[in-house]
C-alpha cells in the first residue's frame, strides 16, 4: 500500500496492481481489498481523518506465522494500526512494531486483519490504538505469550495460569523476555475459561484465554 493523492480508493491502473494469486497451494499469501477489488499495490489517497483497509490471507497449512514490516513510511501527521479482529480487536501501532506473531488455520479469511490510517492532526483519539506490553492468545492446546514492548527485552519473568476458582494450574518461572518472541505454553490438560498472568520485571499483565 502506498499514499498518492491523485489516487483513488478504487482501481487506478497508474497506482495499483491487481493480486495473482499462485497456483501452488504450499505458499501462504497476503494482498489487501478494497471495493470488492483485490490488490497486490494499492495506491490510495491520505484520508482526511481515517480509512479502514481490508487485509486478506490465505494460509497453505495450520501453524503459527508472522507479519513482518520490511518497508514502512508512514506519512507525516499520520497513524497506521494493524487491527487483528480473531484475537480480540488487538491493535499493533506499526510505527512501534516490526513484527506480529499469530496462529491461524489453514484457509482464506478475507475479515480477520485490517489496516488503519488514522491523522492525529484532527485531534480525534483512536479507541482501537491500546497499548499492550503483552499479546496473548491461545491455539491449538498452546498458550502463547508474546512482548510486544522493547522494554522487556532480555529481562526475566514469571507466568501463571488460573482457572475461574483462582487455583494456579500453571507456573512458569524464569522466563526471558524478547520483543516479538513468543513463549509458549503446552496445556493440554486444560479445558475452558482461565487467566494468564504475565510478570516482567516489576510489571504485571493479565489476559484470558479459552482453552478447548
Amino acid at each position: 500500500m502506498w499514499y498518492n493523492n491523485d489516487a483513488t480508493t478504487g482501481y487506478d491502473e497508474k497506482y495499483d496492481a491487481t493480486k495473482m494469486f499462485a497456483s501452488e497451494s504450499l505458499f501462504s499469501q497476503i494482498y489487501s481489498s478494497l471495493e470488492d477489488k483485490k490488490y497486490v499495490i494499492n495506491g490510495i489517497p491520505l484520508p482526511l481523518d481515517s480509512i479502514i483497509i481490508p487485509l486478506g490471507i490465505k494460509i497453505a497449512h495450520t501453524g503459527n506465522f508472522a507479519l513482518i514490516k520490511k518497508e514502512f513510511l508512514a506519512p507525516d501527521g499520520y497513524d497506521i494500526f494493524l487491527i487483528d479482529k480473531a484475537n480480540n480487536d488487538l491493535t499493533i501501532n506499526l510505527k512501534n512494531s516490526n513484527e506480529y506473531s499469530f496462529s491461524s488455520n489453514a484457509g482464506t479469511f478475507s475479515d480477520r486483519f485490517l489496516l488503519k490510517v488514522i491523522s492525529f492532526t484532527t485531534g480525534i483519539d483512536d479507541p482501537l490504538a491500546q497499548k499492550k506490553d503483552f499479546n496473548i492468545y491461545s491455539f491449538h492446546d498452546i498458550v502463547n505469550i508474546i512482548p510486544m514492548n522493547t522494554m522487556v527485552n532480555s529481562s526475566k519473568g514469571e507466568i501463571k495460569i488460573f482457572d475461574l476458582t483462582g487455583r494456579i494450574v500453571k507456573q512458569i518461572n524464569n522466563v526471558e523476555w524478547y520483543e516479538g518472541t513468543p513463549v509458549q505454553v503446552p496445556c493440554n490438560e486444560l479445558n475452558g475459561i482461565y487467566m494468564v498472568e504475565v510478570h516482567s520485571g516489576t510489571s504485571r499483565f493479565v489476559g484470558k484465554v479459552i482453552m478447548h
